[in-house]
């Protein structure tokens, strides 16, 4: 399909999309990818206008980069929502050639600091998880895909980290702090990682290059120290658990270490009377 220029309907494809008013109109889905190339660049002049434009919207925006993470997310839920495969396909270029991911990083890297709102990060996440479920089916973006993944996979594994997940909860619920952000940022991370282990039809460097990225990164022990600090639903993480350990006597070991066993018995996690019967079960395969 042809580009369509950039002119004036960016204007349209971004009022519509922060308003959520997008129905699958062909004309503001292609006009929302030409937005693309011109987020992350605020020295652009018509990224500056776009930055205008983006921020006069009520967004739950406070960090510098939210509206943009945000918009961006938008655009790529609204055109898989609406089935327009071949435009996620050209976010994907666009995101290539203008060296996004590079941004992502950095703001991964930084725990959001001062340029993402706990809200921002979310976004981000959830933003990351589609593009990753996209490329994992498409054999084109494999390769820097599984470059990516080197620099990709232990900046998530870090947003786990103690220091960070304090951070997380002394920010205010107006902007998507507290408990609440905790239980979505480590839902959503972990999402990610675990993508290649859940898909059927995945590319097994891809799997293999993550288990080790996700060990090296001590994966296991931080989502086990989070697990016995706070009160989140254990279904996702417990069976992501599962996956590993059983993937890897490296993983098992890990568990072991991080005192995995103490924590399935403190948390009655055999207990068929108060526990789904396939949380049991996942947990019976960490024995």
């Amino acid at each position: 399909m042809a580009r369509r220029p950039r002119h004036a309907l960016h204007h349209s494809a971004a009022c519509s999309l922060l308003s959520e008013t997008v129905e699958g109109d062909e004309a503001v889905a292609m006009a929302a990818v030409d937005l693309v190339p011109l987020l992350f660049l605020p020295k652009h002049h018509s990224s500056a206008k776009v930055h205008d434009l983006l921020n006069c919207f009520g967004l739950r925006a406070s960090g510098v980069a939210d509206s943009c993470v945000i918009v961006l997310y938008r655009v790529v839920a609204s055109l898989m929502k609406h089935g327009h495969s071949d435009l996620v396909h050209q976010v994907l270029i666009d995101l290539e050639t203008h060296d996004h991911w590079t941004v992502f990083c950095a703001l991964l890297e930084s725990g959001g600091d001062d340029g993402l709102s706990p809200w921002g990060l979310f976004c981000l996440l959830k933003l990351i998880r589609a593009l990753t479920e996209h490329m994992t089916e498409t054999d084109q973006f494999l390769p820097p895909h599984l470059e990516r993944q080197r620099t990709l996979v232990p900046l998530l594994v870090s947003l786990l980290r103690p220091a960070h997940i304090q951070h997380l909860l002394v920010w205010p619920d107006v902007v998507g702090g507290g408990l609440q952000a905790v239980k979505a940022m480590v839902h959503a991370i972990v999402k990610i990682v675990s993508m290649p282990f859940m898909l059927a039809d995945v590319s097994e460097e891809l799997v293999f290059r993550t288990q080790e990225l996700l060990y090296e990164s001590g994966c296991v022990g931080l989502l086990l120290g989070i697990l016995s600090q706070h009160a989140l639903e254990m279904e996702l993480l417990v069976k992501f658990l599962s996956r590993l350990v059983t993937s890897s006597p490296h993983f098992a070991v890990q568990f072991v270490d991080a005192h995995g066993l103490a924590l399935v018995k403190s948390q009655r996690l055999l207990e068929p009377a108060t526990t789904p019967p396939h949380l049991v079960q996942d947990a019976l395969v960490l024995l």
